[in-house]
């Protein structure tokens, strides 16, 4: 959200987590977030695990240079055994296997943002979920 503002989901492997919306408050000139709990079902953390496989990241997308105004996508795993993955894609390019990743995060991030927000407040970009280390760049 560096740029837009954007979205972050960190989730936990039993499905409980945070969802972050950044935007970009034109009033205070300021990025504003709001972050919402998160509890997936055990069928929406499968259906997550079923999609986030090695081939997944076997993107380059992210590699060409971007076009101007362009966003770029990407997404970042860690798994509990320490392993991590991490793929990039530019907006207008498609990649099945990122793009499906990113439409069921995207879905889990909707939803929870029809709830209550737990914390809304201007952004503040050092913030992590208890429990998450801050993603590599």
């Amino acid at each position: 959200h560096s740029l837009r503002g954007g979205q972050n989901l960190y989730l936990h492997a039993d499905g409980t987590g945070v969802a972050q919306v950044v935007g970009w408050n034109a009033e205070a000139k300021a990025f504003y977030e709001q972050r919402y709990r998160v509890a997936l079902a055990p069928a929406a953390m499968q259906r997550l695990q079923r999609l986030v496989r090695p081939a997944s990241f076997d993107s380059s997308n992210g590699e060409r240079p971007g076009v101007p105004g362009e966003s770029r996508i990407r997404l970042f795993v860690e798994l509990t055994s320490g392993k991590s993955a991490s793929v990039s894609r530019w907006w207008r390019d498609r990649e099945p296997g990122f793009d499906a990743i990113y439409t069921a995060l995207i879905e889990e991030i909707r939803a929870a943002s029809r709830g209550v927000p737990i914390h809304e407040g201007k952004l503040d970009p050092r913030w992590l979920p208890p429990g998450f280390n801050q993603v590599p760049q």
